[in-house]
């Protein structure tokens, strides 16, 4: 290279962090530059911890799901584009779940405390204490082409709704883990 000011980059092997870092390369000698990744790392790992508190991983099915659902009424499609977009814990491959996943995080067994809706109380049959408001979306179809599957987890219910929602509808998002 020539004598001057010049940008380096460096990138881990999976591509998850990358440094740039200007140096100054003098016409005599070599020149060694180091950029450290470590610090960059660091700081995801640490922004990722911070959001474990706000995800739950289903030991039986290796599902990563939100602790919360997205708190207020969405129809479906607004529901699958706030999971989509959705950037928790260092992920962005955030789904609505299908109907079969979310009835395998129901157990009448467990009391979870909690609202349905802004007033009347509820209580929650959920595993992973996960924090509902609401009727879940799924993403899987409902009796018409025009309809998804809901499921409430107040009492393990089903519901094939219009997609347009018919308020209460909230999106709780999941993911597949790597394990």
């Amino acid at each position: 290279v020539e004598p001057g000011q010049h940008l380096g980059t460096a990138t881990t092997d999976d591509g998850a962090d990358q440094v740039k870092q200007f140096c100054e390369i003098h016409a005599e000698g070599q020149t060694v530059v180091n950029i450290n990744l470590r610090p960059v790392r660091d700081a995801r790992e640490k922004a990722a911890l911070e959001d474990a508190g706000k995800i739950w991983k289903d030991p039986v099915t290796r599902l990563m799901w939100t602790k919360k659902d997205n708190g207020s009424d969405v129809n479906w499609q607004k529901a699958r584009n706030y999971c989509r977009n959705l950037r928790l814990a260092g992920y962005s491959d955030w789904r609505l779940p299908a109907i079969d996943e979310l009835s395998d995080i129901y157990d009448a067994n467990v009391n979870i405390a909690g609202q349905l809706g802004r007033g009347s109380q509820a209580t929650w049959h959920v595993k992973g204490n996960l924090q509902l408001c609401g009727w879940q979306w799924s993403n899987s179809q409902g009796n018409a082409s025009w309809e998804a599957w809901l499921f409430l987890f107040a009492n393990g219910e089903l519901y094939s709704s219009p997609l347009i929602g018919s308020g209460l509808d909230r999106a709780l998002c999941v993911r597949r883990t790597e394990e």
